[in-house]
């Protein structure tokens, strides 16, 4: 059936990330130089109540693989990885970002 197919699936893992990140759902954008470049490439911020807590919520979000984030707070950090993203890309990620 379509809610089995490839594309389905993948859109459901989408879905599921975006309702688990507050940034995802109510955050500002930005393309801002300072924080962000390369093509397809954003950042959304959200700081606010959510399900009754006070949250600081960040997403760097890349469509492609030639984006740079910089001037990221310090904070715990989630990764969440799709398609053929694998470990090296993580960890040339995480150099990117100075950790």
């Amino acid at each position: 059936t379509t809610l089995n197919s490839t594309l389905s699936k993948h859109l459901q893992k989408l879905n599921a990330i975006r309702r688990a990140v507050p940034a995802l759902q109510m955050g500002q954008y930005t393309t801002n130089g300072n924080y962000v470049s390369g093509n397809m490439a954003y950042i959304r911020r959200y700081t606010g109540n959510y399900n009754g807590k006070n949250v600081d919520s960040l997403a760097c979000v890349a469509v492609t693989d030639g984006a740079t984030f910089k001037n990221i707070p310090q904070r715990q950090v989630y990764r969440r990885c799709f398609g053929r993203c694998q470990d090296r890309y993580q960890r040339y990620s995480e150099r990117r970002l100075g950790r």
